[in-house]
């Protein structure tokens, strides 16, 4: 069967028995189209950036999350240090606060002990003399000093 005519929808337009390609003339239009093409490459690879800054960020942050839990848990293990001390140190001044424990220190470890008669002098203060009420009043119209240690009382009181 023998064609003739043209055909439209066939890419090659047909004369006859002979088939030809067309040559294509671009317009100028498809030409800048071509120009903007390679800016539509970088959307892709500023996607692909903007991506990967976020994923740095979000790696970051639980970088720091980590490191303050871990500063956390190192506290929390501390302060449970501190108060079995602080227990441990409860209980040794309940120890040493008890009158036998003190006793027994003073004895071994002070070389003290009970006085015997001899060490024991007994003083008799007359009700009516004059001298006493007078250092009464002397001594009550002294200021007291609480700031003062046992020691400066002592050496006070024998002078």
């Amino acid at each position: 069967m023998l064609v003739t005519g043209e055909r439209k929808h066939s890419s090659y337009p047909v004369s006859g028995n002979v088939a030809y390609k067309e040559v294509v003339i671009r317009k100028p239009q498809q030409i800048k189209r071509r120009a903007k093409r390679p800016k539509k490459r970088w959307k892709p690879l500023l996607l692909v950036f903007a991506a990967l800054i976020m994923c740095c960020f979000i790696i970051m942050r639980y970088t720091q999350a980590e490191a303050l839990n871990h500063e956390i848990i190192t506290l929390e293990k501390e302060l449970d240090q501190l108060q079995r001390e602080n227990e441990l140190l409860n209980v040794d001044l309940m120890y040493k606060k008890d009158l036998t424990y003190i006793e027994e220190y003073a004895r071994e470890k002070l070389g003290m002990d009970y006085p015997t008669e001899e060490q024991i002098v007994y003083i008799q203060v007359p009700e009516n003399d004059d001298r006493v009420d007078t250092d009464r009043e002397v001594a009550s119209a002294e200021p007291v000093n609480r700031d003062q240690g046992i020691l400066s009382l002592l050496a006070k009181f024998l002078d």
